[in-house]
C-alpha cells in the first residue's frame, strides 16, 4: 500500500485518472449486471398420508 501513497504524491494526475477509470468500469459493470426481481423459486413440499380405519384425528396426531 505504500506504493499507492507514493504514486498519489508524485503523480496526482495519474492517480486521479486511475481512480476515475476504476469507478467508471465499476459503474458500468453494476448497471450491466442482470438481476431478476422475482426469480422463479420452487419450494420443496412433502405430503404424508396415513390411513388408520376407525381412528379419530386426535389419535393420529
Amino acid at each position: 500500500m505504500q506504493w499507492l501513497a507514493e504514486v498519489c504524491v508524485k503523480r496526482p494526475v495519474f492517480a486521479t485518472m486511475l481512480v476515475l477509470s476504476l469507478v467508471t468500469v465499476g459503474a458500468f459493470s453494476f448497471f450491466s449486471l442482470g438481476v431478476d426481481l422475482f426469480p422463479k423459486v420452487d419450494f420443496p413440499t412433502i405430503t404424508i398420508t396415513v390411513i388408520n380405519p376407525g381412528a379419530s384425528p386426535q389419535e393420529i396426531e
